[in-house]
């Protein structure tokens, strides 16, 4: 496979563009975008990704410990709190009741490292992957924290990763990742490879959403209708869901479908 180049399809490409644009300019695209794009995207994306060499591991051995004290309110400090959540349930929807799997998993890595097809493939990146409770569904997480890229840039950085570990050969990757001891002390199942389910659930987690950004709201409205209609719309996609997450004072994960509303 030394002569492989790793796809960078529309969908990542439209994500690379997206995070370097001011939020006016994200803001207009997400209007102009409609779910039948997003959709053909990212079955176009994962079906580019069929011939994705993924025998190999994500990545080999890593410590959770010994993190930057600062690290505690990014992402890292957010996956922790999942981690040793156990079960997290979801207000107002049950059904999409978590466990954590792992985070900041990128889905094109290789051990010697392939070149890419175009410039900035290298970029994307997965927060968190989760797993339905019930169904041991894999679940790509986008992780926002306070004035971080808006919903809709979020979504599309979900949905490019996600058609990258939507094939079956990424998938199996996945179950062979989740099956690690170190991983399954906290998972407690494996997760459902494709031959089970074909389906992958994409969530965007909203953490200390800004009550004033500019542009904001009108972007989580525009992500919300989105994520909506993407569940009919885009084969292989299962749930496509926004969420806000928060934590108590005792540091415990909460997660719920009541959305910030502006102002508040």
């Amino acid at each position: 496979m030394s002569d492989y180049l790793i796809p960078v399809p529309a969908l990542t490409r439209r994500y690379l563009r997206l995070k370097g644009l001011p939020s006016a300019e994200r803001l207009n695209e997400a209007k102009r975008t409609s779910v039948a794009e997003l959709a053909d995207e990212f079955a176009q994306s994962a079906a580019t990704f069929a011939a994705f060499p993924a025998e190999q591991d994500f990545y080999g051995a890593r410590s959770d410990e010994g993190k930057n004290p600062k690290s505690a309110t990014r992402t890292y400090g957010w996956a922790m709190a999942m981690k040793g959540a156990g079960d997290i349930a979801v207000d107002g929807a049950p059904e999409l009741t978590f466990r954590y799997v792992d985070r900041e998993l990128i889905p094109t890595r290789t051990r010697p490292r392939l070149k890419f097809a175009a410039a900035g493939g290298a970029e994307l990146r997965v927060d968190v992957i989760l797993a339905n409770v019930e169904s041991g569904r894999p679940i790509v997480a986008e992780l926002k924290i306070a004035a971080d890229k808006d919903p809709y840039t979020a979504l599309v950085q979900a949905l490019a990763a996600a058609a990258q570990l939507a094939p079956a050969a990424q998938r199996q990757r996945l179950v062979r990742h989740g099956d690690r001891p170190q991983i399954q002390e906290h998972l407690k199942k494996s997760l459902a490879g494709f031959e089970k389910d074909e389906l992958i659930d994409v969530y965007v987690l909203l953490a200390e959403f800004p009550p004033r950004a500019r542009d904001r709201f009108e972007q989580l409205g525009r992500a919300v209708t989105l994520a909506g209609e993407l569940e009919e719309a885009a084969p292989g996609l299962g749930r496509v869901c926004i969420l806000a997450v928060a934590k108590d004072v005792a540091g415990r994960v909460y997660v719920t479908t009541e959305l910030p509303q502006q102002g508040s």
